[in-house]
């Protein structure tokens, strides 16, 4: 599997989370490098907005050092963060949120 497929699966079923808002960023000259490939946010069963976010990869792939710090400081920052393999890694990280 492609990591864009990975994506686009991801993008689909976030499409089915009520009271989520995600996007896909694009890498281009005017963003920042090494961002993660989804940022999201979900609103929790408290009514609260959690952000996520995901660094998608395919087995076998690990993230750039650029990738790691970027989601460092998402993490320090308060998000919820993780490096994705699959669907359910995912689902695994809602669920720390109430989600799933």
């Amino acid at each position: 599997m492609k990591e864009a497929t990975l994506v686009n699966k991801i993008g689909k079923y976030l499409k089915t989370i009520p009271n989520c808002c995600f996007e896909k960023r694009h890498g281009t000259p005017y963003g920042k490098v090494g961002q993660p490939d989804i940022s999201c946010c979900v609103q929790d069963k408290n009514g609260k907005g959690i952000r996520l976010e995901f660094e998608a990869k395919i087995l076998g792939n690990t993230p750039t050092p650029i990738q790691i710090e970027r989601l460092k400081e998402w993490k320090n920052a308060g998000a919820i963060v993780g490096v994705v393999y699959s669907l359910e890694d995912v689902k695994a990280l809602l669920k720390q949120v109430n989600m799933v």
